[in-house]
């Protein structure tokens, strides 16, 4: 970090070293007389030189790892470093933990302004998913590589990952889990983000949650992809032509039974997902992406809900008043 700010709290940490032989004469005297005011002062100091110092070392020290992480500028620092505090305030969290989202965000290759932009939808995930903040930022920046969006997206993928935990008994991180490991492959299977997770939430309704739920839907879609694959030719067997996801899973519901050699050629890591899509059913499944494309809003109500179980943000170390100490 900049010269000046380590220097500030050079001062603090000799103002701390210095006061403290001074106080270790007045708790001492203090002893003999009243032990409540000798308790009393030394909650202050604890206050004044634990509490808030400690938390502005870990603040500068976390802003170091941001930096070292995306290779800032003082000047794109000094910007992080206001945006930690007045996004930590608004959040209800310490100027510390917001940097912690900064992190991996920066790691993920975001430059300063990106971070700034991309770092309240990552908060109202985690609030909203009770997750760490360096939790949330992998989570958004992994999935959003994978499906190739790009981090102006961001918001719009937090609250699909939240509305099919809304729709659903699984996790937004638990989706989003499934999302890294399919989201490639339905990439290529032209599937939009709110398709995609439309299909990772109906299989987390029909018992296949989390990175199974992934596997199963990128083996599914490797066989339709693969025309020379054993699924695809029974599919072709039963006069099915279309290789849509949603209109193989309507074709194979509609034949009943009589799907039954289809299905069982999709093999044993992608039959298990496949039955579970067509339990769920084509309806379900349109149901779900309709849901999905409606779901603006979805991590900031969530995280709003959640709130109120977060602890306040911290005081940094330029707020501190010095108690005042009567002479006795």
């Amino acid at each position: 970090m900049a010269q000046n700010s380590n220097l500030i709290l050079q001062l603090l940490i000799t103002a701390k070293d210095d006061a403290t032989a001074a106080f270790g004469k007045i708790f001492g005297f203090l002893d003999k007389t009243t032990s409540a005011t000798a308790n009393l002062i030394r909650a202050q100091f604890t206050d004044l030189f634990g509490g808030g110092l400690t938390g502005a070392i870990e603040f500068e020290a976390q802003l170091d790892k941001v930096q070292a992480k995306g290779g800032y500028t003082g000047a794109g620092m000094a910007t992080l470093k206001k945006a930690a505090e007045d996004i930590g305030a608004q959040f209800g969290i310490s100027g510390t933990e917001a940097a912690q989202g900064m992190e991996s965000l920066a790691a993920a290759g975001l430059n300063a302004e990106q971070v700034m932009q991309t770092l309240p939808t990552v908060l109202n995930l985690a609030k909203a998913e009770a997750l760490s903040f360096d939790a949330a930022s992998a989570l958004v920046a992994n999935s959003l590589t994978t499906v190739g969006l790009g981090f102006d997206q961001a918001a719009r993928l937090a609250d699909v990952l939240t509305q099919a935990a809304n729709e659903s008994t699984t996790s937004a991180s638990a989706v989003g889990k499934a999302l890294e490991t399919a989201g490639g492959i339905a990439r290529a299977s032209a599937l939009d983000l709110e398709q995609t997770v439309a299909a990772l939430t109906a299989l987390a309704k029909g018992g296949i949650e989390g990175e199974r739920a992934g596997t199963a839907l990128a083996a599914i879609l490797t066989q339709l992809l693969n025309p020379a694959s054993s699924a695809s030719k029974a599919l072709n067997d039963l006069g099915i032509t279309s290789r849509d996801l949603g209109t193989v899973i309507g074709e194979l519901e509609s034949r009943g039974d009589g799907a039954e050699t289809a299905i069982l050629a999709f093999g044993e890591t992608a039959g298990p997902g496949l039955r579970a899509l067509i339990g769920q059913g084509q309806g379900a499944l349109t149901q779900l992406e309709t849901a999905m494309r409606g779901a603006e809003g979805a991590a900031g109500n969530a995280a709003k809900q959640m709130g109120g179980n977060l602890k306040t943000a911290s005081v940094s170390y330029t707020h501190l008043t010095l108690p005042t100490i009567y002479s006795v």
